[in-house]
């Protein structure tokens, strides 16, 4: 991953917020040669505030010129292929998770992994417990469902039945 892009990169965890960050920058390369709107009226209306800051920032310490289009524009090409280049895990899980909890497994993740990642959370209502992990091509079950339908594969599920 481009070093240069840390800080920005930094505000990602989620699959969505690279999907929405991406479709921002997109629409501020495609303005970059209207003249009508200066730079900063484009970057207002086209990003959130969070990531004009921290373009803006990093543009500072790389000495690239925002009012050049140039220039910017190349930037903000590294940029997108950056996002787009971020590896993702993929997790199934029986809810919508709530920013703490997202942050959480982003965390947990980003020690254990040692790369950056993103997360792309896909909510099924029919998991019972636990979650379904893909990622670079692995894919990895630890549900409750899927540790019972093994039990009952196995006839375990039929023996304690009859306990019963």
């Amino acid at each position: 991953m481009a070093e240069q892009y840390l800080d920005i990169i930094d505000l990602i965890q989620t699959k969505s917020q690279a999907d929405t960050y991406l479709s921002e920058i997109e629409l501020l390369r495609n303005s970059l040669y209207n003249v009508k709107d200066t730079v900063d009226e484009k970057m207002g209306k086209y990003l959130s505030q969070s990531l004009k800051e921290r373009i803006l920032s990093q543009c500072g310490k790389d000495g690239i010129n925002s009012k050049n289009d140039k220039e910017f524009g190349h930037f903000l090409d590294g940029l997108k292929t950056t996002i787009q280049g971020l590896k993702k895990v993929t997790l199934h899980i029986a809810f919508e998770p709530k920013s703490d909890t997202i942050k959480t497994i982003f965390s947990w993740f980003s020690v254990n992994h040692k790369e950056r990642l993103i997360i792309d959370v896909l909510v099924d209502k029919d998991l019972v417990g636990g979650a379904i992990i893909d990622f670079e091509g692995k894919h990895k079950e630890v549900t409750l469902k899927h540790a019972l339908e093994e039990k009952f594969k196995k006839g375990e599920i039929k023996s304690l039945l009859k306990e019963i």
